[in-house]
């Protein structure tokens, strides 16, 4: 999946911009991605799922990933949850702004982030089992307005619980 310009907005959720499960092999690369959402969800750009291995996600360009509704959802750069501990994936060489969302008070299922390790696209698990990924020079800026800007907790890189071998 390559040099692909995906632009979406859009009151439905789920939104992904690319979304891969099941595969070997694969390589997303050279991609823009915008994608905003005013459902009470948190929409993904990149989410790599159950079953992908020996894979890359590289030099993609994600300007956007937003939510406008203001339940308390964020958006979400690249998520990775294969469900292996032996995934063999490779993020690197991206660029990752403009994610963002109302987002709760504390840093949970549904808050803002670049790159999510343990992380399956947009659901409420934290911990699942994804390892054997690396992570080399990804540029990731979450500057921006959050509803909750006191207290409001987003994370450039998170590594959830069931995440190893990195």
């Amino acid at each position: 999946i390559s040099s692909n310009i995906i632009s979406i907005t859009s009151t439905l959720s789920p939104i992904f911009g690319i979304r891969v499960g099941q595969a070997s092999g694969a390589a997303i690369s050279g991609n823009t991605i915008n994608a905003t959402t005013s459902a009470g969800t948190a929409p993904v750009a990149i989410s790599i799922e159950t079953g992908v291995t020996n894979s890359s996600v590289t030099a993609n360009q994600i300007t956007g990933c937003t939510v406008t509704h203001t339940n308390g959802y964020g958006g979400r750069g690249i998520t990775v949850g294969t469900g292996a501990a032996s995934s063999n994936i490779t993020i690197a060489n991206n660029f990752i702004a403009g994610v963002n969302g109302s987002n709760f008070t504390g840093f949970g299922n549904s808050s803002s982030a670049g790159i999510m390790i343990g992380v399956l696209g947009n659901q409420n698990a934290l911990t699942t089992t994804t390892g054997g990924v690396n992570i080399y020079h990804n540029s990731v800026n979450m500057a921006g307005s959050y509803s909750y800007a006191n207290a409001c907790l987003t994370a450039g890189l998170y590594i959830g619980s069931g995440a190893s071998a990195l």
